[in-house]
């Protein structure tokens, strides 16, 4: 797998040195497509798009547009490309659809609000079949809402630990109490962002709490005032009184890992390439650790996601937008990614390949898949996030009294059902 992944690396490497984009060359212009999207067209065309992506994507993104034009010589194409992260992007285009980019690129939570604000258009028929021939499954779950396929998958993504090696050995790695328990030179040998929900809940999960069901995806599942909550409640109690342990904001972790004042950070692969240059020769990565839970080492579950592009249905190119989208999130692209940014494919072919990549993080996030909980894309997720991060956030600072806490649950509870 590892020769493979090096041969295809090298290819890429000739194509971009030659002007000649290594893509499919079997779709058709602005009257439809087939194939992986972005394939060779013998009509002619100009086509004015917008494209939303991450700022730290935008020079990638940009090369795989020009690779794009290379597939495509008989059109014409101008590019618009805008900084709208993925976080922000899908608030953006449900509020103002008529300006919004064509292509965008969004987390999966959002797509029930997406959907619902007619602000993304179905997958076409021919690329959905092709999302369902070729996705791992979490992706093709991701892809779909209410049983139709709506985007176009790019990259998996979760929750792991990112650790200073000079301080912090691969065995000590493994659970969170023995990490706490090392007599590190750091002021804190481990923090997290305890005021982001989408970290603090990973107690919550681990302890057994389940958002809509199992897998995320029954909407007439919610039950979050429960025993397993509130034992993971206690747990995120407790942390307030370890010494080692602090909650650190997501935009002074790279700060506090760089000058030692921390040894380990549990957070997501978007932070790879900050906290790769903070460590140096330093950096770790690792799968989270456990928990103690009643006395039993648990390991713990975090919240996962992918990301996909969505098509504008006010495109005035919604065909050449969706072939776009298409080629943006196909085989050779993922393989850029996970190429230059580490991002974990959802193609299932290179899925497998990542695994024996050599990538430390891409392998530690297929390592921790396991013990995920896909983010839930209902609409009724944005009544969550806030309040769930102001609650715990007041459990980890003993601010909430444990007399309050049924009741806070159970509103929480109460504003996620229909």
């Amino acid at each position: 797998m590892k020769k493979r992944l090096m041969a295809i690396a090298l290819v890429l490497v000739m194509v971009m040195a030659t002007g000649v984009a290594l893509v499919a060359c079997n779709g058709e212009g602005d009257g439809g497509g087939s194939g992986t999207g972005g394939g060779g067209t013998t009509e002619t065309g100009t086509y004015n798009l917008k494209i939303w992506c991450a700022e730290l994507d935008r020079e990638m993104i940009e090369e795989m547009l020009y690779n794009y034009e290379l597939d495509n010589p008989n059109n014409t194409y101008n590019w618009t490309v805008q900084n709208v992260g993925e976080d922000k992007s899908g608030s953006q285009v449900v509020a103002d659809p008529l300006v919004a980019a064509d292509v965008y690129s969004f987390a999966s939570d959002q797509m029930g609000t997406l959907v619902n604000s007619n602000a993304i258009m179905a997958v076409p028929n021919d690329y959905a079949t092709q999302i369902g021939d070729t996705q791992i499954s979490i992706a093709d779950t991701a892809a779909k809402y209410n049983g139709r396929y709506y985007a176009y998958p790019y990259t998996y993504e979760n929750v792991f630990l990112y650790y200073n090696k000079s301080m912090l050995s691969e065995s000590q790695v493994g659970s969170l109490e023995s990490i706490l328990a090392t007599n590190v030179s750091a002021e804190y040998a481990l923090g997290m962002d305890m005021g982001d929900a989408y970290y603090t809940s990973i107690f919550l999960f681990t302890a057994g709490m389940r958002l809509f069901g199992e897998n995320g995806t029954d909407i007439n599942s919610v039950d979050l005032d429960n025993n397993a909550t509130k034992l993971g409640l206690q747990y995120i109690k407790s942390l307030n009184g370890k010494k080692k342990f602090n909650s650190i904001a997501e935009e002074d972790q790279s700060t506090a890992l760089k000058n030692g004042q921390c040894a380990a950070i549990i957070s997501g692969p978007h932070m790879v390439a900050e906290f790769k240059t903070a460590l140096g020769a330093n950096y770790g990565v690792a799968k989270l650790p456990t928990i103690s839970l009643n006395g039993t080492a648990t390991q713990m579950v975090s919240f996962s996601g992918v990301k996909l592009y969505g098509v504008n249905p006010n495109s005035k190119h919604s065909t050449e937008a969706a072939k776009l989208a298409m080629y943006l999130s196909n085989y050779d692209n993922q393989f850029i990614r996970l190429d230059e940014r580490e991002f974990c494919p959802t193609n299932a072919e290179l899925y497998e390949e990542a695994m024996e990549s050599s990538i430390e993080a891409v392998e530690v996030v297929i390592e921790q898949a396991e013990y995920t909980q896909l983010k839930p894309a209902f609409t009724k997720m944005t009544s969550y996030w806030t309040p769930m991060a102001s609650f715990l956030e007041g459990v980890y600072k003993n601010l909430q009294a444990e007399s309050v806490w049924s009741s806070t649950l159970k509103g929480i509870e109460d504003n996620l059902k229909d």
